[in-house]
């Protein structure tokens, strides 16, 4: 019984010292990589730093919509997300070591494997970003969390030249590290989201004075003014629906899962919408109303034959995630349609 506690305590030992001097010699570290096997530190540290990185970002999310999650669920979330990164880690591995053996330079699998796997240990720092954002400074936290993963994104470049001489070692390195800021992106990006939502100041104020004409009131206590033309219409599924000629808005809920961001919400509302059309065109623009964060979706296509155009105006209310979905159908120039419906959305309350 001793023995096998002193062997667990020996390994730990051993990924604990490898994960400092990654983190702290990263020269010295990736010059050991072809002395030693790093199989599973690597699958180890891989997971811990992507479970890390996951978890870190989920308390974000409860941090920013006040939803009391369960620690078991971020824990599942995290380790779910941990796992489709190792995956990742092994794809951007094996690309690697194709890579460099078509330019004739000597780079097996498990050494491929180690120098993306174990590049990802700066991310277990990922919690760091929890106490700027806790003061308040939601930008400083997202900061750290960039530079995490450029610092792994660093590693990745530095290992390979370790391991594979000259110019072939940045081409190795330069196709596994989209691979790596793919498996990684989501999170960042969600992480990007969630300080906008807390300091939307950061960008502009939508380009619209509010409407003038009738405030429609709604279910949950929302209110939307809308010029005198357009006229209100019955709806079992919207929060209210309205319309004037060929144009049609609908409000209604967006529903993100529990540790998603509003973006999810979003996707999925457009997905649905949009169908069976031929997407020509998307945009998507990130505005401030007072102090909320306002998402502008502009998605142009064509419907049996005939344009269409979705703009969507999304932000969080106090009866949670709204949005504004306004369709219009024919021949129509862009800027005319955000003129005509961005001061509707201001008017969201």
């Amino acid at each position: 019984m001793k023995a096998s506690t002193s062997s667990e305590s020996s390994t730990l030992g051993l990924l604990v010292g490898e994960t400092v001097t990654a983190l702290t010699s990263p020269r010295r570290f990736a010059r050991s990589l072809r002395d030693e096997r790093h199989g599973l530190s690597t699958l180890l540290i891989a997971l811990a730093a992507a479970a890390s990185l996951g978890a870190t970002v989920d308390v974000l999310a409860t941090m920013t919509t006040g939803r009391e999650v369960p620690p078991s669920t971020i824990a599942v979330d995290a380790a779910f997300f941990a796992s489709r990164v190792v995956v990742v880690v092994a794809l951007a591995a094996a690309i690697a070591r194709l890579a460099a053996r078509a330019l004739r330079a000597e780079l097996g699998l498990p050494l491929a494997f180690a120098a993306v796997g174990l590049a990802t240990a700066p991310l277990l720092l990922a919690p760091l970003a929890l106490l700027p954002s806790v003061a308040g400074l939601w930008m400083i936290g997202l900061a750290v969390l960039v530079a995490l993963v450029l610092w792994s994104c660093a590693l990745v470049v530095l290992n390979a030249r370790a391991l594979i001489t000259g110019s072939r070692a940045l081409a190795a390195a330069a196709l596994a590290v989209p691979l790596l800021l793919y498996g990684v992106g989501d999170r960042l990006l969600a992480a990007g989201v969630f300080a906008l939502t807390m300091q939307p100041w950061f960008v502009a104020e939508l380009p619209a004075r509010g409407a003038e004409g009738e405030a429609h009131s709604m279910s949950a206590g929302l209110q939307v003014t809308l010029p005198a033309e357009w006229d209100r219409a019955s709806t079992s599924r919207d929060m209210a629906m309205f319309g004037r000629e060929i144009d049609v808005l609908r409000i209604v809920r967006l529903e993100p899962r529990e540790l998603d961001t509003i973006i999810t919400g979003v996707d999925e509302l457009l997905a649905r919408e949009t169908r069976g059309v031929d997407v020509r065109s998307s945009e998507r623009r990130f505005w401030r109303v007072g102090d909320d964060l306002v998402i502008e979706d502009v998605r142009s296509g064509v419907y049996q034959g005939r344009p269409i155009t979705h703009v969507l105006y999304s932000r969080a209310t106090a009866v949670g995630p709204v949005g504004l979905l306004f369709h219009y159908i024919g021949e129509a120039d862009p800027r005319a349609l955000l003129d005509r419906y961005r001061p509707i959305a201001v008017t969201l309350r």
